[in-house]
C-alpha cells in the first residue's frame, strides 16, 4: 500500500460541511493531495487549486522559521496574504460556477 491509498482510506470529515452541508474554504485539498502524490497534476488542480501555493506557502514558512531565508520577513507577510487571496477567490469560483454544496 502507498501512501497516497492510505491518506485516502483515512480522510478526515469536513465538520463545517458535515454540519452545513456547504464547502468550506479547503475541502478538496485532502483528494487533491491525493493526485499530487499519483502524479495527477491536473486532478489536485481540479479538487484544489491553491494546493500548490499553500505547498510552497509550507516551504517558505520552514525557511523562514530556520532563519534560511533571513530577509523574508516582509516578503511573508505578502505571501500570507496572497494565498489567503488565492483560496478566497478560489472559493468564490467554485461556488459561482460549481456550486458550494456537492
Amino acid at each position: 500500500m502507498n501512501l497516497a491509498d492510505l491518506i485516502e482510506q483515512n480522510f478526515l470529515t469536513c465538520s463545517f460541511k458535515k454540519a452545513t452541508g456547504i464547502d468550506c474554504l479547503g475541502c478538496g485539498m485532502q483528494r487533491s493531495f491525493v493526485c499530487l502524490l499519483r502524479g495527477d497534476l491536473y486532478g489536485s488542480v481540479l479538487h484544489y487549486p491553491p494546493l500548490l501555493f499553500f505547498i510552497g506557502y509550507i516551504f517558505a514558512t520552514f525557511l523562514y522559521v530556520t532563519n534560511i531565508w533571513k530577509t523574508i520577513s516582509a516578503t511573508f507577510l505578502k505571501l500570507t496574504l496572497s494565498l489567503f487571496v488565492i483560496i478566497l477567490l478560489s472559493y468564490i469560483y467554485k461556488g459561482i460556477f460549481f456550486g458550494l454544496a456537492h
